[in-house]
């Protein structure tokens, strides 16, 4: 399986770092998949993890919400998804966080 970092964007949660989307392309094929709304985040201990997309619904009472997957990718394939966005994640923050003076010429 290929993956293919297609854009990463901020938001405005505070424990979300970025939102990626990224293509899933099995190898040999054209065929492929787009997922969107996968969230880089950083855990208490300084470790980036990305977490699938989600959707959220009542919970019995209504006094809160509970999450399920919209996606669930096997043990191997969301390894190898991690492998690619999460480095894509540190060079894609690292030129948002440059400033003009550092040389934003490109």
């Amino acid at each position: 399986m290929q993956v293919k970092i297609l854009s990463f964007s901020r938001r405005p949660k505070p424990a979300v770092l970025a939102t990626v989307r990224f293509e899933l392309t099995a190898e040999g094929s054209s065929d492929s998949i787009i997922l969107d709304d996968a969230r880089v985040l950083r855990n208490k201990q300084g470790q980036l993890w990305l977490a699938m997309p989600n959707y959220s619904f009542p919970m019995n009472g209504g006094r809160g919400y509970d999450y399920l997957p919209a996606i669930i990718l096997s043990t191997g394939l969301k390894r190898a998804v991690e492998d690619a966005v999460l480095p894509a994640f540190e060079s894609w923050e690292r030129e948002q966080n440059q400033s003009p003076a550092q040389g934003d010429a490109r």
